[in-house]
């Protein structure tokens, strides 16, 4: 026979007794959508029960929105990834969040409760990420759940995150490093006796101004200013996805509407061959008008010649444009033939830094061109002048002066 139920105490929440004994508490709790969900405690001891409850009700008044049973760590970074982060970063940092959730995090702890996680779950999933890929993956991993986790944390759906009590994994990164001053010149030389203005170009507009890769792919005949000798380095290129609901779309069409992409709906781009698109660089130090020295303004007039000088300065057939592994096999290629060191294409930028400290270039002119962004630095070089960054790569093209 069931024990009498006994009455609760004003403002405790909803609390009765099931026929076979077992106490249920419940408090209904808001939901984003405007609705409401019910979340329940239960114990087969009143007292117990009570107290559950008035935690519950507790961490309500506080604030906290307790998660479900059926709220696992997967559930929530799907709802992360899709309602958060779309707004908050650029989609192809969204895109490598979603790869990392997707091979990394949800593989080893996706089916843990949201509301259970623990510094040790948060350790084991490190740990066999680092055994199994890499410890540079291991500490990718650590971030995205640990940035993931904070958002739970925010929204009232956790009291802390685990992360914060679990140091973050070593990552043992290897140095891309860069081309000797010597090797520089032996690749110039070769540019030159091979005589082909689109490569040229290519190689002095990264060995020139230090742009980074999808700067260079992204860079469109009216933003290169002749006249005054200037670049402008205000988008970059990159390929972003569709919305699911589209697929692998196999049509003929060369341009895509914006809504078809999937960003959020203020992100500005510009759609201009398919997937490709034109987004803003990846900081705001990163937008950046640089100089041209005389052997890269040179290069770039050529190779204007050779093209309708329109659209991007650098195209395939049809008027694609490139996308980074086919840019970074003539990269290849081209040191290959010149006989100098192989390296990957970020080298250049590196290689730039490099002479540029060698030349005695202040630093705060150095970000300045490379478009380098920090809070420490962003007051020293925010209104350097062009005279200034001229100067310094002119000291650039004294140095890379063939012999």
């Amino acid at each position: 026979m069931a024990t009498k139920r006994r009455r609760r105490p004003a403002g405790d929440g909803a609390l009765y007794q099931r026929a076979n004994g077992l106490w249920i508490g419940s408090v209904d709790l808001p939901t984003r959508d405007g609705k409401r969900r019910r979340r329940e405690v239960t114990s087969m001891d009143y007292e117990t029960a009570m107290q559950k409850l008035r935690k519950l009700r507790r961490d309500v008044e506080d604030g906290m929105a307790p998660v479900t049973d059926r709220t696992t760590v997967e559930k929530w970074l799907t709802e992360w990834l899709d309602t958060i982060v779309i707004r908050d970063v650029k989609p192809t940092t969204r895109a490598t969040y979603q790869s990392t959730v997707r091979a990394q995090i949800v593989p080893r702890i996706g089916t843990k409760k949201l509301g259970k996680l623990t510094p040790r779950d948060v350790r084991g999933m490190c740990d066999g990420i680092a055994k199994d890929r890499s410890t540079g993956s291991a500490l990718n991993a650590y971030w995205t759940l640990s940035k993931a986790l904070t958002a739970a944390k925010n929204d009232g759906l956790i009291r802390d995150n685990p992360c914060e009590r679990v140091s973050p994994p070593k990552a043992l990164r290897e140095s891309r490093g860069s081309h000797e001053l010597d090797d520089v010149k032996r690749l110039l030389a070769h540019l030159v006796e091979v005589g082909d203005p689109d490569l040229t170009a290519r190689w002095c507009l990264a060995l020139f101004t230090g742009a980074r890769q999808a700067e260079c792919l992204g860079l469109e005949w009216d933003r290169v200013d002749f006249d005054r000798g200037l670049v402008d380095y205000s988008w970059t290129l990159q390929w972003l996805r569709l919305r699911e609901k589209y697929g692998r779309l196999s049509d003929d069409r060369t341009l895509y509407p914006r809504d078809m992409f999937d960003v959020d709906p203020g992100f500005d781009f510009r759609p201009i061959w398919r997937t490709g698109c034109l987004i803003p660089p990846k900081t705001g130090g990163s937008r950046r008008v640089v100089p041209m020295v005389a052997p890269l303004q040179a290069a770039l007039e050529q190779h204007r010649g050779n093209t309708s000088g329109r659209g991007l300065v650098w195209t395939r057939e049809g008027g694609r444009p490139y996308r980074k592994i086919d840019d970074s096999t003539r990269w290849h290629e081209t040191l290959a033939a010149a006989g100098v060191a192989d390296l990957t294409l970020h080298s250049a930028r590196h290689t730039v830094a490099t002479l540029l400290q060698q030349g005695g270039v202040p630093e705060a002119i150095r970000m300045a061109i490379l478009g380098h962004s920090s809070a420490a630095m962003a007051r020293n070089y925010a209104h350097v002048d062009q005279t200034l960054t001229r100067e310094a790569l002119s000291q650039l093209d004294s140095m890379l002066k063939l012999d």
